[in-house]
Formats: structure tokens, sequence, C-alpha cells
């Protein structure tokens, strides 16, 4: 009988070798068995009250979110310093996507979730190259189609952190839930633009760059609320319809009158994003091709509305050749030649008499530089300069001169050389470029007007308007002529 029961050995000073012990009652292993499984229970519920989370399956909303998110090979990859974490872009992936699946049975009840995480403020962007980003992002996809193949789907979206990756699968989500779940395309909208402070996550242009072509079942209802989006009220919610509209080219001809009478209105922001639709759409359209020139000719226009226009007479190509003249007026008025010459004129000297004293004195860095570059007799003109003297005129045509050769050529920027003037936003920009060509040419121009403030007039040209007009002229060009087989056009500088 001893045999039947088990044993448990005493401590060996014992008087009594083994102790018996009687097996458990089985009523008794049920009844712990209930206990244990109401304990988890309450464990688990305690865990839901605290999260304020829906469940499906025993995961909530946020970790459906992280599965939806994340290839299981991108996991690790923040712990090794890179970033580059994916939402699937190919539709075979995200309307088979067991997480989104998951999403969709928890229904409206997510929706909170899904808003909550789409507030959320975005964590600054990685310091790695986005390039470097792209290249490894499409070697991993090629891995995850399958060797040997091309891929089967455009690469995934990027993103720098799980964190973005998560709010873009949240937007994703809510364009699958669709409206009669208190989610769909208008609300992802007017949640980005009620965002505080102003700055797009990026999550829902993604949402929309991956709904628009993986969710067919809801393509309908997301188009309609692009639709509603573009004819809003709120000029911000306007603006991100028109970048949805971006996402959905096929779609085109539903706002395509719509986004023109966008493209001319008095908001700028809404105005510019209206523009990429369209030349994203109809670049070759001769409305499109129009209404580009039309804009770009009006000086009186923001200068980003301006920078689309020209853009769009620079993908037209050779469609927009008889756009050439008003490119090259608006070169003009950048004070830039045809040839990439930034060049200085003598109405940009306010106060010569002022700028040849401080010339002549070499008081700080900026004047003892310029005098450098003057001649011998130059210079001696300079020091004979009187304002109602005869050779005034000549005097500043010495100094448009000088100030023509210190622009040109590499950055004249040295720390010590402008430490004692106050530089402006848009020139320490410039400076953190460290450009060369045409932008060190500018570059250089704004360091001067910095340096000399009084005694010169603030250019006010901008760096994209300028980068946009001289690509336009070189991109029209090179298409004429490769139509009419002449070669090479004349290379613009950029």
């Amino acid at each position: 009988m001893v045999a039947s029961y088990g044993k448990r050995k005493l401590h060996e000073y014992s008087e009594e070798p083994y102790q018996i012990v009687q097996p458990m009652n089985p009523l008794r292993k049920i009844m712990w068995g209930v206990a244990g499984i109401a304990a988890l229970a309450l464990l688990f519920l305690g865990f839901c009250m605290f999260t304020g989370e829906p469940t499906y399956h025993f995961k909530s909303v946020t970790q459906w979110l992280n599965r939806m998110a994340l290839f299981d090979e991108m996991r690790n990859m923040e712990k090794e310093g890179r970033n580059g974490y994916k939402l699937p872009h190919a539709p075979e992936v995200v309307t088979n996507d067991p997480a989104l699946r998951a999403l969709l049975a928890i229904g409206a009840k997510a929706v909170p979730t899904l808003e909550k995480i789409l507030n959320e403020q975005p964590e600054s962007p990685a310091p790695e190259p986005m390039d470097r980003v792209k290249s490894w992002s499409a070697q991993i996809w090629q891995q995850v189609q399958g060797a040997g193949a091309p891929p089967a789907a455009p690469p995934p979206v990027n993103f720098g952190s799980v964190q973005q990756a998560r709010m873009a699968a949240a937007g994703l989500a809510m364009l699958a839930l669709g409206t009669n779940n208190q989610a769909g395309a208008l609300r992802v909208m007017e949640i980005e633009a009620a965002r505080q402070p102003k700055i797009w996550s990026g999550a829902m242009l993604a949402s929309f760059a991956v709904g628009n072509a993986g969710l067919p079942d809801q393509h309908k209802e997301i188009v309609a609320g692009i639709i509603a989006g573009l004819n809003h009220t709120n000029t911000q919610v306007q603006e991100l319809a028109c970048v949805a509209a971006w996402h959905s080219p096929s779609d085109f001809p539903i706002w395509k009158d719509k986004l023109m009478q966008l493209a001319q209105g008095s908001d700028a922001g809404v105005a510019r994003a209206a523009l990429h639709s369209l030349i994203n759409a109809g670049k070759h359209d001769e409305k499109i091709i129009d209404l580009c020139g039309k804009l770009l000719a009006n000086n009186t226009n923001a200068p980003s509305v301006r920078y689309a226009a020209a853009t769009g007479l620079g993908f037209a190509g050779e469609s927009a050749e008889g756009s050439l003249p008003l490119l090259l007026t608006v070169l003009g008025e950048q004070g830039i030649t045809k040839d990439g010459l930034l060049i200085f004129s003598g109405k940009d000297v306010v106060d010569l008499p002022k700028l040849v004293s401080r010339l002549v004195g070499q008081g700080d860095p900026a004047s003892a530089l310029i005098w450098e570059r003057l001649t011998t007799s130059e210079q001696s003109m300079l020091r004979n300069y009187r304002p109602s003297g005869p050779t005034a005129i000549q005097t500043q045509d010495v100094v448009v001169r000088v100030l023509q050769k210190t622009i040109k050529g590499p950055s004249i920027y040295k720390a010590d050389r402008f430490s004692d003037f106050s530089l402006r936003a848009e020139t320490l920009e410039l400076i953190r470029r460290n450009p060369s060509g045409l932008t060190a040419a500018f570059l250089n121009r704004l360091l001067l007007e910095d340096a000399f403030p009084q005694e010169l007039a603030p250019h006010g040209y901008d760096l994209n308007l300028q980068r946009a007009t001289t690509f336009a002229m070189e991109s029209i060009e090179k298409a004429v002529a490769a139509r009419d087989g002449k070669g090479k056009s004349t290379p613009i500088e950029k």
C-alpha cells in the first residue's frame, strides 16, 4: 500500500525518514483549476480596464497594430541602430493581413484607440539617410518575395520608427473600418488637420498610399471621403484631400475640375497641393499646362505656388515648349541669367557712400575681403570717391563688379569672418548645406546682404523657385532637342 503513495524525504536529522503524502482529491483539483482560470480572467480584465483598449483573441488594439505595422524581419532594426519599419504596400498583403482582420472584427470599439494613436506626436526623424533606408528595404522586400524573381509588388512604405509605422497602420485600419464604424477617409483627414502643433505625421499619406490599392472593397468609400475633403470648409482638410487625391491618379477625372479650382484659390497650401495632384495625373494636359503658366506668371502668387507651377511645366517636357520665354523672364526676376549666373546691378546698392566708406576703412572681415579683390587702381578710385564727383558713376560700376566677383565661385563663409553679423535663418540654412555652384552664389549674396544690411538691398529671391525654374527650362529644352534630333541643349546650372 505504501508504494501507492508519493514520498518526500524530510530533513536528514528528522526522526522519521519519510513522510507519506496523500494524493490530491480529484474534486479539489477541479476547484483549484477553476480558481486559477478565474484568477487569470480577472488579471486579463484588469489589464483591459487599465489599458482601456478592447481586445480580440487576447490582444489589444495597439498590439494588433504593432503586428500589422512590422515585418518579423524588421523587429530588431532599431536595436541595431537602423531604421526601416514597414507598412505592407501590396494589395494581397493588406487584404489578407490577419492583424487588419482582427481590427475589423473589433469594429467601432477600436476607433477611439486608433484616433489616440493617430494624434500622437511623431518621433524625430532618424539620422540615417533615406536613400540608404530605401535601398535596404528594397533588398529585404526582394527576400520576402523570393530570390531570383522580380518583386510581385512595390516595396513597402518606409518609416523611421515603430511608432510611425504603427500610426500609419492606424490610419489604414480607419480606412478599412469605414464610415459605418465612425471611421473612414474623411475622419482620418480631419484628425490629421486638427493635429497640434500643425506638423503632419506622414501617417495619413502612407495610409492612403496603401489603402487606395490595398483595400479594393473600400475604394469607392475612400474616393467619396476624398471628395468630401476637397469640398470641406477647413483649408487644412482640403490640402490633405488634395494630397490624398495624388495617391489615386486613376480617379483623376472625378476631381480634376475641383483641383483646377482649388489651384487658383487664395490659400497657398491648398493651391500648391492641388497643383501637385494635377501635375501627377495630367502632366501633358493642355489645360493644366496653361494653368501652370498662368500661376507662374503672376508674381503676386505665393512662391510655393509658383514653384509648383514651374515644376509642372518641367514635367510636361516638350508639351510646355511655349513656356520657355516665361521661364526665362522668371529667372530674370531672380537675378539669374539663362547661363545660370547670379548678377548684381546698380539698383542693388542702396547706399553707395556708406558702402565705399566701409570698404576703404576695412573695419570688418567682410569689408577687408572685398577690398582685397579690388585692383590697385580701383582701390585708389574708392579712396578718392566723392558722391557728387565726376567719377561717381564709375565708382558704382567698380563696386558692382567687385560684388559680382565676390559672390561668384565657392562659398565665402568662414565662422570668424561673419561672427560679428546677424545672419538670417535662410542664410544659416544654406551654410548648413555647404552648397556649391549657383547655390553657393546665392549663399554669398545672402552673406553680403547680412554683412551690409544698410548698404545693399535684400534681393528677395526664392531658392526653391529658382531651382524649379531652371529645372523646367532644362527639362523642356532637352525634350525639344531630343524631339528635333539636335542632341544636348544648353545646360543650366542648378
